[in-house]
């Protein structure tokens, strides 16, 4: 199975989450959005530990079967659906999450993630951890 990462699993994974670690490393294919690799980068700098957490994320990346992976037509696409079809809802998802589910839709890949807010998305597959 393909998962794109939500930024909340790479810092379960980080943090020693057993199950976030079990279903990482089951994944054929990760994908990490360049809009979780931003939200991540901004936290690094935010926190005490940028050197570590750094070099941690960029060897990360280097694992067999991680990529990754820029935004751009067909991601803007399902971006674009995904924004309509929450308007017409009337329900409010944070815009990084958008970016994140229309990165899965693209990919024709699952999210790893905990937020529940990711059900909304009709025709995403969300695996919890």
């Amino acid at each position: 199975m393909t998962l794109v990462l939500d930024t909340n699993a790479y810092s379960a994974f980080c943090r020693g989450d057993e199950k976030a670690i079990q279903l990482l490393e089951e994944a054929e294919r990760l994908i990490v959005p360049s809009i979780v690799a931003g939200e991540l980068i901004s936290g690094f700098l935010r926190g005490s530990r940028w050197d570590a957490n750094w070099s941690d994320f960029k060897l990360f990346l280097t694992q067999p079967g991680v990529s990754l992976q820029e935004t751009g037509l067909v991601e803007a696409e399902k971006y674009g659906m995904l924004v309509k079809n929450l308007k017409e809802a009337g329900t409010p998802v944070p815009t990084n999450d958008i970016w994140i589910a229309a990165t899965a839709l693209g990919q024709g890949a699952a999210v790893i993630t905990r937020d529940s807010h990711f059900e909304l998305f009709k025709g995403l597959f969300v695996v919890g951890y």
